[in-house]
């Protein structure tokens, strides 16, 4: 379901369609900013994404990048709505990436 793109990207399967994955790169996201998050992890199937439940970090964060189709790299959107900035590190956990569980193409022609 996944490949690296980045040889120190990470990602830990929690059960047979959640991933938690995180951050291949150092990023700050300022207060009323939005900064897109790398994973460095590439899918081959469509997701939907949210943030860590627990993170105490991100409490006042937005995702904005809510899906991804397949064969993209896992990268985010995210709004800092508090009134500091949020700093996140290589290889810090963030995300939970959802395996959507489409089996076959949808036929556009429908």
């Amino acid at each position: 379901m996944f490949e690296k793109l980045a040889p120190d990207a990470k990602f830990d399967q929690l059960d047979t369609s959640h991933t938690l994955l995180a951050s291949a790169e150092t990023v700050a996201v300022h207060p009323g900013q939005v900064q897109i998050i790398h994973t460095g992890i590439c899918t081959h199937e469509p997701l939907a994404l949210s943030l860590q439940g627990g993170n105490e970090k991100l409490a006042m964060c937005v995702l904005l990048t809510t899906a991804l189709t397949a064969e993209q790299e896992v990268k985010v959107a995210i709004l800092n709505r508090g009134t500091d900035p949020v700093t996140l590190a290589p290889g810090e956990w963030f995300l939970v990436a959802c395996r959507l569980g489409v089996a076959e193409p949808l036929d556009a022609d429908l």
